[in-house]
């Protein structure tokens, strides 16, 4: 069976999630990977960390990144990554200077795909940011394997995923694991009909 291989990307700027004392995130990759490894069964591993400062600090709007910067940042990152590459950005801003966290992937790129995920320690509004941050990596690695939104219930998947983890824990649908499997299988991670 093939691993999940990640190289993870730390992008500084104003209200990113910052490092303890040993150098390691406040958005601990193990509590965003391992949902995705316990439901799929495949291994993951992070092949490398990057810290680099945020080469476009002015582009904080999500549009600007579907633009130019997502691109941009996704040639970038071929430079020094293997497998999956996921991006920890600053939180967006809006015009009236409230931060908010949002993400994007690509769907059922499992060999090379990126994911953007913007995070914050705490959210504009004084609450924890480290848990919605982290259900936006879960949600966002899970498009890269393979599940599609689905907002038939509270979960992972859905697309509000960050806006419901502020009031409660969420897991990993069915539907969503059988979509993951089905990429991952075709993927080559496992042999058909695992």
């Amino acid at each position: 069976m093939k691993e999940l291989l990640i190289t993870v990307f730390y992008l500084s700027g104003a209200f990113a999630p910052g490092f303890d004392a040993q150098g390691i995130s406040k958005i601990q990759p193990c509590a965003w990977y391992e949902p995705i490894q316990k439901a799929t069964g495949v291994k993951v591993r992070i092949h490398k960390f990057i810290k680099r400062k945020h080469f476009a600090p002015e582009l904080q709007r999500l549009e600007d990144w579907t633009k130019l910067s997502y691109r941009t940042f996704a040639w970038m990152s071929r430079q020094k990554a293997k497998g999956i590459r996921m991006a920890f950005l600053p939180p967006l801003v809006d015009p009236l200077g409230n931060r908010y966290m949002a993400g994007l992937a690509q769907l059922c790129k499992p060999l090379n795909g990126l994911a953007v995920v913007n995070a914050q320690e705490v959210r504009s509004n004084g609450s924890d940011g480290i848990y919605p941050s982290t259900v936006i990596a879960t949600h966002e690695l899970g498009h890269l394997v393979g599940a599609e939104h689905l907002d038939t219930e509270f979960n992972v998947m859905h697309s509000q995923a960050a806006f419901y983890s502020s009031t409660q824990k969420l897991g990993i649908a069915q539907k969503s694991i059988n979509q993951m499997k089905r990429c991952l299988t075709a993927n080559g991670f496992y042999k058909r009909g695992k």
